[in-house]
């Protein structure tokens, strides 16, 4: 769950660019305050990051491990079948190899949805997470009168950093 975008990467640097550039034009102003907040401890330390973890392990654990035991099976089955090839009449070798494919075929079918259906989920749940924190940021912001609040930066002083409030936040309006 730990993925930034390409976009907030991009858009990092040039939003803390403009913020300078209108923070040094706004001559005779009190000094901006700024903060930062780091997504990748929001999803992984709040509570309904937490939650959403143990739903997706809960949800997708279970066929996970179905779709492993069931190619362990095809590899048994794979090998029992080149054990045996040699005494085999070719016709019955080709239509054990053929059943092979077709359960090859779906069981690779079975690991696309599975891991389509993953992402989805991830990115829905990531998207959730981010919007409880961004509506918390906005309400801490607003209340501690912070001008510009950024995400993921390389270095902040520990007292612009909002995450641990952030979290205390989410925590407490997350339900039980």
């Amino acid at each position: 769950m730990n993925h930034p975008t390409r976009i907030s990467r991009l858009l990092g640097p040039t939003l803390l660019a403009a913020a300078l550039a209108l923070t040094t034009t706004q001559a005779g102003a009190a000094e901006p305050l700024m903060a930062v907040v780091n997504v990748r401890q929001i999803l992984s330390e709040s509570r309904p990051g937490k939650e959403a973890m143990a739903r997706f392990q809960t949800d997708f654990g279970a066929r996970g491990q179905d779709v492993m035991a069931q190619t362990e099976l095809l590899r048994q089955k794979s090998d029992e079948l080149d054990k045996e090839l040699p005494t085999l009449a070719p016709a019955q070798a080709l239509a054990r190899q053929r059943d092979l494919t077709a359960l090859s075929r779906e069981l690779d079918r079975k690991k696309q949805q599975l891991n389509d259906e993953r992402e989805t989920r991830k990115r829905e749940d990531i998207q959730r997470i981010i919007e409880l924190a961004r509506v918390a940021v906005s309400r801490l912001a607003r209340d501690a009168k912070i001008d510009v609040v950024f995400q993921d930066v390389v270095y902040v002083n520990p007292r612009n950093d909002l995450t641990a409030r952030v979290l205390q936040a989410l925590d407490t309006a997350a339900p039980k």
